[in-house]
């Protein structure tokens, strides 16, 4: 698992006649965060393009919980709950200044070779890139399950419930817990 946060304002033109976000920039704003967190672990959209490697988005779910406001910081934590095969899967979540839950979204892409159009799976690059967070990752976790307090400090609402479900059940990946 790999956590990463992002912090960005809204900008004017992005809220609607009441000063809310307006509710599609929210998919924007996943895509930027997932952007950053691969640019983080030197897997940027250039390296992609130049490994003949696209990103297609296949499925995305977003809940509204509470409107983000114009100018108002918002803190969105990007998470890759499972190492990616040929799927890959982002989970969001969005807080305000004052850390409340305003949103959490689910954003799902493929692996497609830019030049045949195929899926195909996840390039060794890509995977030896992920692998150096994860392992850094697992050992954070070693330590984070032997500090609840701690562990509410990284991802709250996302990291616990997810050391609690058994791989490769999807069951367990109720997003609205």
């Amino acid at each position: 698992m790999i956590c990463d946060t992002l912090h960005l304002r809204p900008r004017y033109g992005e809220v609607d006649q009441m000063g809310y976000v307006y509710h599609a920039n929210y998919v924007s704003y996943c895509h930027q965060a997932r952007t950053e967190l691969l640019r983080k672990l030197g897997v940027h959209d250039q390296v992609l393009e130049a490994h003949h490697v696209m990103l297609p988005v296949i499925s995305f779910q977003i809940d509204y919980k509470k409107p983000a406001r114009y100018d108002e910081l918002l803190t969105i934590r990007t998470l890759i709950p499972v190492f990616p095969e040929v799927r890959f899967q982002f989970e969001f979540e969005f807080f305000n200044e004052q850390e409340q839950l305003l949103s959490k979204a689910r954003s799902t892409v493929v692996f497609v070779d830019s030049r045949s159009r195929y899926p195909r799976g996840a390039p060794d690059f890509f995977k030896k890139a992920l692998n150096r967070a994860w392992k850094h990752d697992e050992n954070s976790m070693l330590r984070v399950e032997r500090s609840v307090s701690f562990l509410a400090t990284i991802c709250p609402d996302t990291l616990q419930p997810l050391l609690n479900e058994k791989p490769g059940n999807d069951e367990n990946n109720d997003f609205n817990r």
